[in-house]
């Protein structure tokens, strides 16, 4: 059964008559006068259309042009479909669905009003009722929140803040952790005179905001990567360039008040020229790094996995070498047992690169690898999270044809084993997934960018929620998020436990202007 249902983003498609004259790849852009997805799921369409609600209620409503997705209701529905009474003891006309109002008052929304919307004024709207009415986007009449309709009739993804941070020259941020109820942390790199870490501690809205440079030699440096360790203090990685133009690793630890504690270079003699692509940190170990070398053939890259202490000494280092072009670590974790996790590309013999995790003990001991070519030149793996059920949770993109990457996600047991896999058109000719979260639902939040001709922007913006199975729940490109005529991405991502969504990036709202570090939050 193909759970995605006919609205679906899935490769291999049962050609459908009545739908290909409708069959268009960017969903957003069949969404821009809302209604269409529902449209195409009456008549049973196959193709490239990568979302489809689990209920194919009416959900019609204009979400904009860069809202995609359906789904969501207000709760308050129990029990078998009778209707309940009103405080005067008569009964409302109010049942909803197929539940059974537990507050007495027959109208559906468990608050014992009486008035079908919870606004106390008895005008009767249902916000749960499967039918788009007079002040609602959206109701898809299930009680599923943050599947594409929320449980307050409105869509899913919404952009709640959205903010270009004001710096010198050009900069960029590339990941982001949320330290309490009120603090965001995101790091980044600035090119001005030269090029700088860059750290940025905000309020929960962003409308309150300290950067802080992360100056670790007299040589150009780049941020990439930032982890959150359980003292709250942060990890932050990059690379270094010498005046010979070499570069070397490198990783500080800063205190929650912003004092840098010292900086590393791991293992920098045996790997330069090298640099971060991400850390992971430990409550014991200090921290693990991983990244990408370049040979000394330099036809060939390697990719290495570096352990630190918590003083900065190097404590093993691993490198690995196809002999061919794309080894590359991405991203990694550290798993409840001490294993670190490791994806990335490994490259093939078609100077071309497979998907690759792998799985590491504390002590640099390789324990498995997964390797996967789905028949794409350029496969690569780009984002790793850990789901509530304990499973490794991957992103990144497959290359199917030149020029033309999907989206890929998938899920493998701490052994290595592969759960499933899925791959989905992000609605442009260079799809790119930067970085993944969990939320506390256990979904997943996948963040990068978009390049195709439907935007005037290249490449655009792109956030998307995942069900549990790989299921799309919703899927926002472009304006909406950002800026319509600028470039724009989302690099790095993380949800509270109020659901909100924090994303971090880079942003410029028209062609000609500098590239600036961008923030922003979504709702579930």
């Amino acid at each position: 059964m193909d759970r995605f249902g006919p609205c679906a983003g899935r490769r291999t498609q049962v050609s459908n008559p009545a739908c290909d004259a409708l069959r268009v790849r960017d969903l957003t852009y069949l969404l821009l006068s809302g209604g269409i997805c529902g449209a195409l799921l009456s008549v049973g369409c196959g193709g490239e259309v990568e979302i489809s609600p689990e209920s194919t209620s009416e959900t019609t409503g204009n979400a904009g042009a860069s809202d995609t997705g359906t789904g969501g209701q207000v709760p308050g529905e129990t029990g078998d479909g009778e209707t309940g009474e009103t405080e005067d003891g008569e009964t409302e006309d109010g049942e909803t669905g197929d539940g059974e109002t537990g507050d007495g008052d027959g109208d559906g929304d468990g608050d014992g009003d009486g008035d079908g919307d919870g606004d106390g004024d008895g005008d009767g709207d249902l916000c749960g009722d499967g039918v788009v009415q007079a002040g609602e986007a959206c109701d898809d009449g299930n009680a599923v929140d943050g599947d594409g309709c929320n449980n307050n009739c409105d869509f899913s993804g919404q952009l709640l803040t959205s903010e270009i941070l004001p710096v010198q020259g050009s900069a960029s941020l590339y990941g982001v952790a949320i330290t309490g109820a009120d603090e965001r942390i995101a790091v980044g790199t600035t090119v001005d005179a030269q090029v700088t870490g860059l750290m940025v501690r905000a309020d929960s809205s962003w409308s309150s905001t300290t950067y802080q440079p992360l100056d670790v030699s007299l040589n150009d440096e780049y941020a990439v990567a930032s982890t959150l360790a359980e003292d709250l203090s942060s990890y932050v990685g990059g690379r270094v360039r010498d005046a010979s133009l070499v570069d070397h690793p490198w990783i500080s630890r800063v205190a929650p008040d912003g004092q840098v504690l010292w900086t590393a270079f791991p293992s920098d003699a045996l790997l330069a020229p090298a640099e971060v692509r991400a850390v992971a940190s430990n409550a014991t170990a200090g921290a693990f790094a991983v990244g990408v070398r370049t040979s000394p053939l330099v036809t060939a890259t390697e990719r290495w996995i570096s352990r630190v202490d918590v003083l900065g000494n190097t404590e093993w280092t691993v490198i690995e070498d196809s002999g061919f072009a794309e080894d590359v670590y991405h991203d990694l974790l550290v798993g409840p047992a001490g294993n670190v996790y490791a994806v990335g590309s490994v490259g093939t013999a078609d100077n071309g690169g497979d998907l690759l995790v792998s799985a590491y003990d504390d002590e640099g001991a390789l324990l498995w690898t997964w390797q996967h070519d789905h028949l794409g030149a350029h496969d690569e793996l780009t984002a790793i999270g850990l789901s509530l059920t304990g499973e490794l949770v991957v992103a990144g993109t497959v290359e199917l044809t030149p020029g033309d990457a999907d989206i890929v996600l998938a899920t493998l047991d701490t052994d290595g084993a592969e759960v499933w896999l899925e791959v989905v058109d992000g609605g442009g000719n260079n799809d790119r997934i930067h970085d993944l979260a969990i939320d506390p639902q256990g979904k997943f939040v996948l963040v990068g960018s978009v390049c195709t001709p439907v935007y005037v922007a290249c490449p655009t913006m792109h956030a998307r929620k995942h069900d549990t199975d790989g299921a799309v729940m919703w899927v926002r490109t472009g304006a909406g998020l950002t800026f319509a005529t600028g470039t724009s991405e989302a690099r790095g991502v993380a949800v509270g436990a109020d659901n909100q969504i924090q994303l971090v990036g880079s942003a410029r709202q028209n062609l000609p202007d500098p590239m600036q570090p961008w923030v922003g939050s979504l709702s579930p």
